[in-house]
């Protein structure tokens, strides 16, 4: 008998949960995986890294995002693009 397969799409991660897991999963300290999300931050990869917010106003415009994010090229740009061809 085969099981369904559920897809859970995941929720982004809050600050002190990405901490736990750095620390847990690559040994990375506090500091310097915040140092490191706050570069990824201001180069436009991840939102606010110290925010606790899960969930997006419904006015968010993601579609617009990504149609921009896809034209970033390298892996990030082909992510992107595949989402777009994916979910339309």
């Amino acid at each position: 008998e085969v099981r369904p397969k559920n897809k859970w799409r995941p929720v982004p991660l809050a600050t002190v949960e990405l901490q736990k897991r750095a620390s847990k999963y690559l040994r990375i300290g506090s500091e310097t995986l915040m140092s490191a999300a706050e570069k990824l931050y201001n180069e436009g990869y991840i939102t606010y890294p110290r925010t606790e917010t899960e969930k997006f106003r419904p006015e968010f415009d993601h579609r617009q995002l990504i149609n921009e994010f896809a034209t970033a090229g390298g892996d990030f740009g082909a992510y992107a693009s595949k989402l777009q061809n994916e979910n339309g």
